[in-house]
């Protein structure tokens, strides 16, 4: 490394390390894993940390997530065990079951959030154990552009936080240029992700279309200005975000049961003070990974003005949100054991542990069978309503479409290789105690279209979307 390479590596250096105190994302005697793809973000960071931990004094380990859907897994895992042997660094290497080719980009997201989250719950109440992850302000600028699109809300577009609980970014204000020049003149070798070509995923099509043509008119001054504009929005979004935290402290109650939300103060907010409002209570219980959306903050307002009392609103498996009488409680459910319920009716759509379900009467003619596991298509002549969507519960059974024989959903769960944690994330929706769908998995058998129905129900789940 020549000398002119080492004060483009230095300087980098010292650029992440005045991030991590300006922002206070490392302590002295911190544990830091950070999340290890093989990738170049990743392996930079990883390398950077590793320069800097003896300046700050932090312990630094690394996680891997093996997803087992891409050709190149196996040689990924075998990659960041080698560097992480090369450099002593200790390394917890974790696979996922239940993800396949066809599985998108959230999928995968969401079940490797799952394992940093089970990482960060074990963790010893001792040690102040974080997660660091690779993501850089190319990723925050993508993020900012699709959210832009999508008419996010003022806070939705700050994107990626450089911090949320024990998440940490400290590479969110270096761009991937730079990150790249530091790779090279370090001699670091890192894995490739060919999909990242792939032009059909939105956020390459916003990659290497949108952002290189802003790059090619502004050059360098992009980042420089994009990273200046985005911590003025990061700052006044924390300021309003103070006022409203005030004002929630004053007007919430906590008690040992958990959150008591006063209906008479929740009806005197406008919309935005809700969405703030509804993300306090739930962050008070779960700090790791999870927003309300706009559709989810909607429903949870409809839940507040109209549900019954006893009534429960799904948002995770974390949380219980209970209607009492003149207020809504908020509560700590143990980590997906807990039992969630709610009801659908048709023509209706409800938001069930953060994913929509739709049921609606359809003519003969509008059945339009695919492999779209999302959708399915049912006989309603002896459906009773509203069905019930709830969680997996031990014992359950049903009957398999295409087959005249019970089998238990827990043995379906183990052929389909779902994990524990997702299991208990699997809508179930039944008709009178009668399993109608594993939703996305299964059809019973009993609730098949036939040439005989008269009546034709669809039942759809997806992702809400919203910011």
């Amino acid at each position: 490394m020549n000398d002119q390479t080492k004060a483009t590596s230095s300087s980098l250096l010292q650029q992440v390390y005045e991030i991590i105190k300006q922002y206070q994302l490392i302590y002295t005697n911190d544990v830091i894993y950070v999340g290890f793809s093989g990738g170049g973000d990743s392996t930079a960071l990883v390398h950077i940390l590793l320069n800097l931990k003896n300046k700050i004094q932090f312990t630094l380990k690394a996680i891997h997530v093996n997803h087992g859907v891409r050709d190149s897994a196996n040689l990924d895992e075998e990659f960041v065990k080698k560097f992480c042997a090369q450099y002593s660094i200790p390394l917890e290497v974790t696979r996922i079951s239940g993800l396949n080719k066809e599985s998108t980009e959230d999928d995968m997201r969401q079940a490797r959030y799952e394992k940093f989250d089970t990482l960060l719950l074990n963790k010893d109440p001792k040690k102040n154990i974080k997660v660091a992850l690779g993501h850089q302000l190319n990723d925050q600028i993508e993020t900012y552009l699709m959210r832009l699109a999508h008419g996010a809300t003022l806070r939705g577009l700050k994107s990626i936080p450089i911090q949320r609980g024990p998440y940490i970014r400290p590479l969110l204000y270096t761009s991937r240029n730079v990150l790249q020049q530091y790779l090279e003149d370090n001699h670091l070798s890192y894995c490739n992700d060919l999909s990242n070509q792939d032009m059909n995923k939105l956020r390459n099509s916003i990659r290497h279309q949108v952002v290189k043509s802003l790059e090619n008119l502004y050059g360098e001054r992009l980042y420089r200005g994009f990273a200046k504009s985005y911590r003025e929005l990061d700052e006044s979004v924390a300021l309003l975000e103070s006022f409203e935290t005030i004002k929630a402290e004053q007007n919430i109650q906590k008690k040992e049961d958990g959150l008591h939300l006063p209906l008479t103060f929740w009806n005197s907010l406008v919309f935005t003070e809700k969405r703030f409002l509804v993300d306090y209570c739930v962050y008070s219980y779960y700090q790791l990974n999870y927003k309300f959306t706009e559709k989810q903050a909607k429903a949870f307002d409809h839940f507040c003005q109209f549900a019954e009392i006893g009534t429960n609103f799904t948002a995770d498996s974390f949380i219980r949100i209970l209607k009492n009488r003149n207020e809504v409680i908020f509560t700590k459910s143990e980590a997906g054991e807990r039992e969630q319920k709610s009801v659908l009716y048709p023509g209706q759509t409800i938001i069930f542990l953060g994913k929509t379900i739709t049921a609606e009467y359809i003519e003969k003619n509008e059945i339009k069978l695919s492999a779209d596991v999302r959708v399915e298509y049912i006989c309603a002549d002896h459906l009773k309503w509203p069905l019930q969507v709830r969680t997996w519960r031990e014992g359950d059974i049903f009957y398999p479409l295409g087959t005249e024989h019970r089998q238990k959903v827990s043995d379906l769960f183990i052929n389909a290789k779902v994990s524990k944690a997702l299991k208990h994330k699997i809508p179930i929706i039944c008709s009178n105690q009668q399993i109608v769908w594993i939703a996305g998995y299964r059809l019973d058998e009993r609730f098949k279209v036939t040439d005989n129905c008269i009546h034709h129900v669809r039942l759809k789940i997806d992702k809400p979307k919203g910011n």
